[in-house]
């Protein structure tokens, strides 16, 4: 896939149309999607050139539960994890948050976090990850949240894998509505960058905020769900 991308669910699932696992996929209204359940859609990830590479990625969506399941993320293009999974928006402990994997030394899942201060995830936000060489950019309604530089995957152009949109849940009491998914790829204009004040590396959350135990439990129910590991 090349250019720009946008789906608006007026017809279902749309584009994302590798639908797997046992949730709820509601597509009864025009314009949005409510996922509720283990399981998910996507984009297909048939290769390491499929989907996107550098540019913006944004997810207009709202999640209901305030707790662990829901997830709007990028899934790495050749379906290989752990890997360049980079996560737009998941919530854990109550707090919504942005998380880029990548494969540990150890072959294992290593990541680093962004959380959203101040955002009620329950509310419909646009939720932005911005990719470039070297870095990711997070941003809520243009606000932006934090940047991680370290362990960021090249896109495919560049030697690295591409990304598809992916959309998930893995509880039956929780659910995320969305309602847009849209990429312009880097060096054309979005639409919606973040704000110029970026975030620090400093502000990124370190491991001691991670909950590992409902990480591994994530992971498990995915696997369980999917045959993949993955969070």
């Amino acid at each position: 896939m090349a250019g720009t991308f946008v789906e608006t669910f007026d017809n279902g699932v749309g584009a994302l149309n590798h639908v797997w696992g046992n949730a709820r996929i509601d597509t009864s209204t025009k314009g949005e999607v409510t996922i509720t359940g283990p399981g998910g859609f996507m984009q297909r990830p048939h290769s390491e050139s499929a989907g996107h590479g550098y540019g913006t990625y944004s997810v207009v969506a709202s999640i209901e539960g305030n707790a662990k399941g829901p997830a709007a993320l990028l899934w790495p293009g050749d379906d290989v994890w752990p890997g360049p999974e980079y996560d737009i928006l998941e919530v854990i402990n109550g707090k919504p948050y942005g998380t880029v994997h990548y494969k540990g030394g150890d072959g294992g899942d290593g990541y680093s976090s962004v959380f959203y201060e101040g955002i009620d995830e329950s509310k419909v936000h646009t939720y932005t990850l911005d990719w470039q060489p070297g870095s990711i950019t997070y941003a809520v309604d243009g606000k932006t949240m934090g940047t991680i530089t370290k362990n960021v995957g090249a896109d495919h152009a560049h030697g690295g894998v591409n990304e598809v949109f992916g959309l998930m849940n893995t509880n039956w009491h929780t659910s995320m509505t969305v309602y847009e998914v849209s990429y312009t790829p880097m060096g054309q204009d979005s639409g919606a960058a973040p704000s110029a004040n970026a975030a620090p590396d400093s502000a990124v959350a370190g491991t001691e905020a991670i909950d590992w135990h409902a990480l591994a439990a994530i992971a498990t129910a995915n696997y369980e769900a999917t045959g993949m590991w993955f969070i």
